[in-house]
């Protein structure tokens, strides 16, 4: 497996396929094995870029709670298009990896050809009562391991549908995050997502968005339910798609449903044609 030194920090990537590229950002309690179903799809017609944040073997993991600062992941992804040589890309984020690509969009919008921002937002309701459950979370990772996320993860009323409807899938997924490091995780809650910005203090940024947007949830997912309807409404050229009978982690529980709306949308940006949105008028709407 190739790895990109960003500053300082060896981060585990993979490419696969030909032409024009998506990178696809994973969510908190996976990692990148987690858009194997993606990859094997899109790689037919792009190049299909996923990696591991620091913090996620094989990719590095300081020990430096700075290091984990929510800028760092933004900044970490910008670096892995500069070592890959990709100057714009379609960009793909579930969960915390939405958070990610969705920070990276407004900082960098000309390296962004779409956004897609799946499931993403927790922490920006009930804001006080979910920092106090991730101080928990973080503390308990750190005393007692990945089986401390296992037990939250296997409870938490958003990840159910998976675990009901589909075990094989269930099973892999439990089984990945027990591979992970205990200190990155507990670091990765402790800084970067208590850290980051309510979804709803970026108003005025997500407002400023030139590029299409691609708002995806599942219909049980509690905790970025509101904020994708936020985000989708805010965004110039954003748009909703509700998933029915799905939680937190889309591109796993529905792979050919995920796919399709996916595919779909990247079709009409690679035309020009996304709602409101024109390629041609790009430009000028984001002068």
């Amino acid at each position: 497996m190739p790895f990109a030194s960003v500053n300082g920090v060896e981060i585990a990537y993979e490419t696969v396929g030909e032409g024009v590229p998506i990178i696809f950002c994973h969510e908190f309690a996976s990692d990148m094995r987690a858009w194997h179903n993606q990859v094997r799809f899109f790689a037919r017609s792009f190049r299909c870029v996923t990696y591991n944040y620091r913090g996620y073997p094989p990719s590095a993991v300081p020990t430096d709670p700075a290091a984990y600062a929510h800028d760092e992941l933004v900044a970490e992804l910008d670096g892995l298009f500069d070592h890959l040589g990709i100057p714009s890309a379609h960009v793909v984020g579930v969960a915390t990896g939405g958070g990610v690509a969705l920070n990276f969009a407004i900082r960098h919008p000309g390296k962004v050809r779409s956004l897609a921002v799946i499931g993403a937002g927790a922490g920006s309701v009930d804001r006080e009562a979910w920092l106090a459950g991730a101080r928990t979370l973080s503390d308990a990772i750190a005393r007692e391991g990945m089986e401390a996320l296992v037990q939250n993860i296997e409870r938490a009323p958003q990840r159910q549908a998976l675990r009901i409807k589909d075990p094989a899938s269930w099973d892999e997924f439990i089984r990945g995050m027990r591979d992970m490091s205990p200190i990155g995780c507990s670091l990765m809650m402790a800084n970067a997502l208590m850290g980051r910005k309510p979804l709803f203090d970026l108003e005025t940024e997500i407002a400023g968005l030139p590029m299409p947007v691609l708002v995806a949830v599942g219909d049980q997912d509690i905790p970025g339910f509101d904020t994708s309807i936020f985000v989708s409404r805010t965004a110039p050229h954003g748009a909703l798609a509700v998933l029915p009978l799905c939680g937190h982690l889309l591109p796993v529980e529905e792979p050919a449903l995920f796919n399709q709306v996916l595919g779909d949308f990247l079709a009409a940006v690679t035309c020009g044609r996304w709602g409101r949105w024109r390629a041609e008028s790009t430009s000028e709407e984001a002068a």
